[in-house]
């Protein structure tokens, strides 16, 4: 209920636009200086994204975290998000980080900063939970044997 009240001054005005200048991002990558002027805030775009371009008043009550499940599909996990679907079993549909990313730091959710990361190492699976079991920590890395474990999720 508190959303802008608490957050809305991180959202208007990113702190990672400021940590991109800062480090000599912008001017490495010859951004002018009135982009990043407009990069730093009030990011009215940034609002929108997250109300879904819906008319929605920017308020306490009104603007905050927003999941939108579509129920005309499949939506897989608990929670409404969808699993998987990328180019391979082992990728992501879209890779939220890397829209949110540069969005805020490029004005362009299509931009792709940070895209790559959009890999699960394990395939995901086709039925509940979705996502391959964890690596067992005893048996794998930090001195471990090392043995890949075969996946045993039993059929409901």
């Amino acid at each position: 209920m508190k959303d802008v009240t608490n957050f809305g001054a991180d959202v208007l005005y990113p702190v990672l636009v400021r940590d991109a200048e800062a480090l000599g991002i912008y001017k490495a990558l010859g951004v002018p200086d009135a982009t990043v002027t407009t990069l730093k805030g009030p990011r009215l775009d940034i609002i929108n994204v997250i109300n879904l371009g819906r008319p929605i008043p920017v308020t306490d009550g009104s603007t905050g975290d927003v999941i939108t499940i579509d129920a005309s599909i499949d939506s897989q996990f608990p929670n409404g998000r969808r699993v998987g679907g990328g180019s391979a079993p082992n990728r992501n549909q879209v890779n939220v980080n890397s829209v949110l990313i540069s969005l805020i730091v490029a004005g362009d959710p299509a931009a792709g900063l940070a895209k790559g990361v959009e890999v699960n190492d394990k395939d995901y699976v086709n039925r509940f939970p979705f996502l391959a079991p964890a690596h067992q920590g005893l048996l794998q890395g930090h001195g471990g044997i090392n043995t890949p474990t075969v996946p045993t999720i039993p059929l409901p």
